[in-house]
């Protein structure tokens, strides 16, 4: 089963509790991934890498709709856990467009 959290606004919100929430659920062999609607460039990734357990993989999908940039990598996501529920099936609008 794959599980896919949200960074901004879900992960960060309690890091801590997300990172003992996931060591948890790949203790009883859930597949997690991190899906974010960040633009996909080195400064994004190293943000979420230093921040996210160890190993976990990571997806910037630069505003794309998380479940079909998924979908396209070969990913069918069982579980959500996101603050914006609508970046999962609809196009990202910005309100501050991202450099």
């Amino acid at each position: 089963m794959i599980i896919s959290i949200d960074f901004d606004d879900t992960f960060t919100r309690s890091p801590q509790a997300f990172t003992e929430v996931i060591q948890t659920l790949r203790d009883y062999g859930y597949f997690i991934i991190c899906t974010s609607s960040r633009v996909d460039n080195r400064r994004n990734r190293l943000q979420l890498k230093e921040a996210l357990p160890h190993d976990i993989d990571i997806f910037l999908t630069g505003g794309q709709a998380k479940r079909d940039f998924l979908e396209q990598k070969g990913y069918l996501v069982d579980i959500w856990v996101d603050d914006l529920p609508q970046d999962i099936v609809h196009k990202k609008i910005w309100r501050n467009k991202p450099k």
